[in-house]
């Protein structure tokens, strides 16, 4: 699934890659690829002593311009994320990994403009769509399980600042999901999960270069 996903958006980057060329020339905005890296984690009254997962993201994203300081855009992004936990041995699960779809949709406002670059906040919405998820288990991190029980679409806000230059831009974010993406999760052996079936949210901060 995961491979399909990622031949997907590579050529989805390279086809939107030619045609954002053409939308650039006419001044309505731009189609490009994004490339970066996330530090997530997963919240909420049902966890207890969760620790930072490293992921990526990798897709395409396309700028509209509304006016001379205001931008729209939407995205589509593979997003791996998830939640670590502090090891207590070998019979413990000590991480949670997901891979998400996202879809982002932002308003920026460019704040400082230049010959040679950008600068801009944004804020905005997405909606993820659940694709895989795993836990793993031990200090080797062993994969025990797939397809856990948590809810198949995750929302929330997301707002940063992005640095553009020509042709590249370095974007950096914060996400932080409003949904409860729990939908059951009730494993004994996870340090700090309560098993109360409270709520399970998700949070990230996310670093990346858009092309």
């Amino acid at each position: 699934m995961i491979k399909k996903i990622g031949i997907l958006l590579v050529l989805l980057c390279f086809f939107t890659k030619s045609e954002g060329q053409i939308i650039e020339k006419n001044a309505k905005g731009r189609v490009g690829m994004k490339m970066g890296f996330g530090i997530s984690s997963m919240k909420g009254e049902e966890l207890e002593n969760y620790r930072p997962y490293f992921g990526y993201q990798f897709g395409i994203t396309h700028n509209i311009k509304l006016s001379k300081r205001l931008k729209f855009r939407y995205e589509l992004i593979a997003d791996l994320r998830g939640s670590k936990f502090k090891v207590l041995g070998d019979s413990t699960y000590n991480k949670i990994s997901t891979m998400y779809l996202n879809l982002p949709v932002e308003f920026g406002y460019t704040y400082r403009k230049t010959k040679k670059a950008e600068s801009e906040f944004y804020v905005g919405f997405q909606t993820s769509r659940l694709l895989v998820s795993r836990i793993f288990k031990g200090v080797d991190l062993r994969p025990t399980e797939t397809d856990l029980p948590f809810k198949k679409f995750d929302y929330g806000i997301t707002f940063g600042h992005i640095w553009n230059k020509k042709n590249w831009g370095f974007k950096i974010g914060i996400y932080s999901g409003l949904a409860d993406i729990n939908d059951g999760l009730n494993y004994k052996s996870i340090p700090g999960l309560k098993r109360t079936n409270k709520n399970i949210g998700t949070q990230s901060l996310n670093v990346g270069f858009v092309f």
